[in-house]
C-alpha cells in the first residue's frame, strides 16, 4: 500500500485515498457493465458506453484483476451477448472485440469465457482483421489494438488448444494477404509473432502444420511474382 499506518493503528491517509481509489474503479466498471445490459436508443449511445468500457479495460492493469473480478462480471456478460456479438454495425462488433481481448488480458491465466463463447470471440476476431488493408480510420486503430494485445498476451495460442484450426490458417491467409508496404513495424512484428507462435505451439495437430506450411508457401511463390517489401518478414 502506498501510505502506512499510523502509531495508533489507524490507516494513514495514504492508505485511506488508495482504497477510496479502487473503490471507484469498481464503482465505475460496474457502472459501465451495467449501463451494456441496458438497451440503447441508438447505435451512438451504444458506441458511446462501448468505448467508455474500452478505454476503462485497456487502462487496467492485471494487478487489479482480483480486485475488480466481481465488478468485472456485468460486462463480461453483455460483451459475449449475442444482441452485441453479431451486431450489425461493424463498429460495434469491433469494438466488442477490443473489449473482449482486454478482459482475457486482464483475467490470464484463468479463462472468462466458456469455449463455444470463446469460439465465437476468435471467430470475430478474425472478422476484424479483414480491415487490417484498409490501413487507416476509427475501426481499423481498434483492430491494430486487438492484433497487438493478441500478439503481447499470446492470446492467440488459445486457438489451438480448442482446436480451431480452420480459423487459425484463415487468420494467417489474412495477414499474408493483408499486409502493406504502409503498414507499421509495430503491426508487422505483431502478425509475425502471431504465426511464429502458432507453428511453434501447434504440435499437437497432425494436418494443420502441413496446411500452415502450404499457405507460407502460397504467399512466398506471390512474392517472387510481384516484389513487394511488406513480405520480408516471411
Amino acid at each position: 500500500m502506498a501510505g502506512s499506518a499510523s502509531p495508533n493503528g489507524n490507516m494513514s491517509d495514504g492508505d485511506g485515498e488508495e482504497i477510496d481509489m479502487e473503490e471507484e474503479l469498481k464503482r465505475v466498471i460496474l457502472e459501465c457493465g451495467n449501463g451494456l445490459l441496458k438497451p440503447c436508443d441508438s447505435i451512438e449511445e451504444l458506441l458511446r458506453k462501448l468505448d467508455k468500457m474500452e478505454h476503462l479495460l485497456q487502462h487496467l492493469r492485471q494487478a487489479y484483476k482480483e480486485l475488480v473480478k466481481t465488478a468485472l462480471e456485468p460486462a463480461k456478460i453483455a460483451l459475449i451477448s449475442d444482441d452485441l456479438l453479431r451486431h450489425t454495425e461493424v463498429e460495434v462488433r469491433f469494438t466488442i472485440a477490443s473489449c473482449i481481448t482486454e478482459i482475457i488480458r486482464i483475467t490470464a491465466p484463468d479463462i472468462p469465457y466458456r469455449e463455444e463463447q470463446m469460439k465465437d470471440y476468435f471467430l470475430l476476431v478474425n472478422t476484424a482483421f479483414k480491415e487490417l488493408p484498409s490501413i487507416s480510420g476509427r475501426s481499423y486503430s481498434k483492430v491494430v489494438s486487438i492484433l497487438q494485445t493478441i500478439s503481447h498476451c499470446q492470446i492467440c495460442v488459445m486457438m489451438l488448444d480448442y482446436e480451431l484450426h480452420d480459423l487459425v490458417h484463415e487468420m494467417f491467409r489474412l495477414f499474408l494477404n493483408g499486409i502493406r508496404p504502409s503498414h507499421s513495424e509495430s503491426v508487422s512484428s505483431s502478425m509475425e509473432h502471431v504465426m511464429t507462435l502458432m507453428i511453434q505451439n501447434n504440435v499437437d495437430s497432425d494436418e494443420s502444420p502441413l496446411e500452415l506450411t502450404k499457405i507460407l508457401l502460397v504467399a512466398m511463390k506471390k512474392e517472387n511474382e510481384v516484389t513487394d517489401p511488406s513480405f520480408t518478414f516471411l
